[in-house]
């Protein structure tokens, strides 16, 4: 399947990962409510049009999903309910803690709140190279 040509219109590849995840949630039978507000609740600090191309990605990866036969059954647990859910990174940031990493730089792939492994910058408080004695810098480079 050529999943960039279903998206030449929206932006390309850009929007591919939200068309993976609505063949993920249509194969198993996911919650496709709760998929969408979660896509939604991502996203909407880029604007409202940036919203509706990675939930019209979302809806074409669901379509794709209906012509894929894979008998999947998957039982929800309600055990799991009151478990943690982690990002990515914070995952990341604890198994790297916990396996006794002293040290984990990384770059920079959005705009949003720093996360667990977050990059270096001089001067800022929250860095951990915030003890070197550099000049401090009045902001972050634009990134």
């Amino acid at each position: 399947m050529d999943f960039e040509a279903r998206l030449s219109d929206l932006g390309g590849s850009l929007f591919l990962n939200n068309l993976i995840l609505g063949i993920l949630v249509g194969l198993l039978d996911c919650d496709t409510e709760t998929a969408r507000s979660m896509i939604r609740s991502r996203f909407i600090l880029k604007g409202e049009a940036i919203v509706e191309k990675n939930l019209a990605a979302f809806d074409r990866g669901l379509d794709v999903s209906k012509q894929i036969s894979l008998p999947i059954s998957i039982q929800k647990d309600s055990t799991l309910s009151s478990r943690i859910v982690l990002s990515g990174t914070e995952a990341v940031g604890i198994g790297v803690i916990a396996g006794g990493c002293n040290f984990i730089a990384s770059y920079p792939m959005s705009r949003l709140p720093a996360p667990a492994c977050s990059p270096i910058w001089p001067g800022d408080p929250r860095s951990a190279t915030s003890w070197w004695s550099r000049p401090k810098m009045k902001s972050r480079p634009s990134i």
